[in-house]
């Protein structure tokens, strides 16, 4: 007889000792196009998100998930549209150094720009030593950060990011966008993961397919659904009128 497997509901664990410069944002995304992630598959998405709301993207094509993501985030140069955080688009130079400042960027690869150093010294580059410090203790990656990133796994290379993450949010991010977050960790660390994000209080945007941390998301969106068919036309997941501007760019990880 076949068993069915139960999913533990997931725990959040409260941030509640972050530096409030800036609280939970909406996010409204207009007409945008991802050319270069998956030529043709995407023309004009259009998706509306709560403040405080935790939306869970699904499905394939994956590229078209985290070219979504980066878009938000201002790491798509390539991309198309309009998208606005907290009511606010790029247009100005001191616009698009706070969305740096108010969106949280946990990316889905494992690529690191130097190898070589400790994880705790690029923790530290990203976001200062103490913040730094904080954000380990939050991820539980205390015991790593002497590490020479190039000979992390893939697991825990998934937790500096997270890790990354965290400290921003401590420093005030409203919106936090994480790709594949539990993937290649095991049962429990899916678990603490989910916990840790979901009990941030941010805009959660994830691409994920992790049933865990989907189940535990407001709402899901499968990305087949904001995707063109052979006839290109807008597909919604939800309709919004916003009229935000063009995308800036800016270095990721």
């Amino acid at each position: 007889m076949r068993r069915t497997r139960v999913l533990e509901p997931v725990s959040p664990r409260p941030i509640d000792d972050r530096d409030d410069v800036i609280a939970a944002l909406d996010v409204r995304m207009h007409g945008v196009m991802l050319r270069t992630w998956h030529p043709g598959a995407v023309d004009g998405v259009d998706l509306r998100m709560n403040a405080s709301e935790r939306v869970a993207l699904t499905g394939l094509p994956a590229g078209v998930r985290t070219g979504l993501l980066r878009a938000v985030a201002g790491l798509a140069p390539d991309a198309r549209g309009e998208v606005r955080v907290g009511g606010r688009g790029v247009r100005t130079a001191a616009e698009r150094a706070w969305r740096s400042r108010a969106v949280a960027w946990m990316p889905g690869g494992t690529a690191v720009p130097c190898p070589t150093v400790e994880a705790g010294a690029l923790l530290a580059r990203a976001l200062g030593p103490a913040l730094a410090v904080r954000a380990a203790e939050r991820a539980g990656i205390v015991p790593i950060l002497k590490c020479p990133v190039g000979t992390l796994t893939r697991g825990r290379l998934r937790r500096l990011f997270l890790a990354r993450a965290l400290g921003q949010v401590l420093a005030g991010a409203g919106v936090l966008l994480a790709d594949e977050p539990t993937l290649g960790l095991d049962a429990r660390e899916r678990a603490e993961t989910a916990g840790l994000l979901l009990g941030l209080p941010v805009t959660l945007l994830v691409a994920t397919d992790d049933p865990l941390l989907v189940s535990a998301c407001d709402r899901s969106v499968d990305v087949a659904s904001l995707t063109a068919g052979p006839h290109p036309a807008r597909r919604r997941a939800q309709l919004t009128e916003s009229d935000g501007n063009s995308l800036p760019s800016r270095s990721d990880y």
